[in-house]
């Protein structure tokens, strides 16, 4: 997979090409980075990309600023994007602060551009709106053995999501994807609690109705190992999972 990144903030950029290679793997995707619209173009115009996940403000000013639509080169740039052959097709992800703005939103709405990522956003948002794209183009294709290997350990828990292997203090159990993905984010978050929106925005649940069935199910598989106990709750703030050491 071929990916453009347009993002005119180093920081940031460093970020989510860390967060594409580490959740995929650097011989999956091929990562290029432009932080300006020039760079941007000539690569765009040179090019094949599977997805082009660009920022509509490219001036460098420190943001939220009051910049205008016009004066925005990423929103200009997306306007070219249909007079570029090689690029016409290519999934479009947008990722910006300004997406709510009455000119910015009538702009993308006739350009026909739905998938938005508002600032700000944290790597799982990037990663479930990126894959989300590239699986309805067809586009993402991840080789089994090039996948980053390891496994992450969260205490007594161990997800090994590349073999499709889950321990309970070395007891396997079984998940489906959605109930690994509910279990990756509690664990990851853990001890802060994980609210019901995080899961519906990710796309790992459709609703809270669903989710609840899903958390459900995670904890009878828990369960069917032997592990007692409300591991999975629900408190005001959120979903919490409890993680005792080994």
């Amino acid at each position: 997979m071929r990916i453009l990144l347009i993002e005119d903030f180093d920081t940031s950029a460093q970020r989510l090409l860390e967060a594409l290679n580490k959740a995929w793997g650097p011989k999956n995707v091929v990562a290029d980075w432009c932080d300006n619209v020039l760079a941007a173009r000539n690569a765009l115009e040179t090019t094949s990309y599977d997805l082009i996940c660009m920022d509509l403000d490219l001036s460098g000013a420190p943001g939220p600023v009051d910049v205008k639509a016009e004066d925005m080169e990423g929103l200009q740039l997306l306007g070219e994007l249909a007079g570029m052959p090689m690029n016409q097709n290519a999934g479009v992800l947008i990722i910006t602060g300004y997406a709510h703005r009455p000119v910015v939103s009538t702009v993308l709405h006739v350009l026909k551009r739905k998938d938005i990522l508002d600032k700000p956003h944290d790597q799982l948002d990037f990663l479930a709106k990126a894959r989300s794209i590239l699986e309805t183009r067809d586009a993402f294709v991840i080789t089994p053995d090039t996948m980053r290997s390891g496994i992450d350990r969260y205490g007594c828990l161990e997800l090994d999501r590349r073999r499709g292997i889950y321990l309970w203090r070395g007891t396997e159990f079984s998940l489906t994807t959605a109930q690994y993905r509910i279990l990756d984010l509690l664990a990851s978050r853990h001890p802060r609690p994980v609210p019901a929106a995080d899961f519906i925005r990710l796309e790992i649940s459709k609703n809270r109705e669903s989710l609840s069935v899903q958390v459900a199910n995670v904890r009878e598989q828990l369960r069917s190992i032997g592990v007692q106990g409300e591991i999975i709750r629900f408190e005001p703030k959120g979903y919490v999972i409890e993680l005792p050491s080994d």
